[in-house]
């Protein structure tokens, strides 16, 4: 039995066997934000080069700053997936959450421990965590899906 909820932009199905997700997130948005993140942190790297060669202290910390905070970015956004099927067998649990720009988001954690983020609704625009949430949650609980909603 096939169940379809209208999202932020665009849709998310629950199938038999899997959890369709069409919300128009390029495939080539994963590599796109790692290259970005690669270069800032190869940026970082050069102002340190850079540093050692003038002696300037305006050059150092900047370029460490710049550094440590991307590998953990680094680390973070190759933990993301942009997969559009999910078959219910790979996920762990799903948390419905708010987040701080009022965007009722689900996260989607994987058994590999990847996630993949949905924009359910944002700012409260179509009503969805009132009129369909628990829609949701139900349909999910259906499958043998562990749904935590925060």
């Amino acid at each position: 039995m096939k169940k379809d909820f209208v999202i932020h932009d665009g849709e998310l199905s629950v199938e038999d066997n899997y959890l369709q997700i069409n919300d128009h997130q390029p495939r080539w948005f994963k590599i796109g934000s790692q290259v970005s993140l690669i270069s800032a942190i190869l940026y970082g790297v050069v102002i340190i080069i850079k540093y050692f060669r003038t002696g300037d202290p305006f050059d150092l910390w900047p370029g460490v700053a710049i550094f440590v905070l991307g590998i953990p970015a680094l680390i973070v956004q190759s933990k993301i997936i942009y997969d559009s099927r999910i078959d219910y067998k790979d996920i762990r649990r799903i948390v419905i959450k708010r987040n701080l720009t009022d965007q009722l988001t689900g996260d989607i954690i994987l058994r590999t421990g990847r996630k993949r983020r949905v924009i359910i609704d944002q700012q409260d625009l179509g009503r969805f965590e009132r009129d369909h949430l628990g829609e949701l949650v139900e349909a999910l609980g259906a499958k043998g899906l562990v749904t935590e909603v925060k």
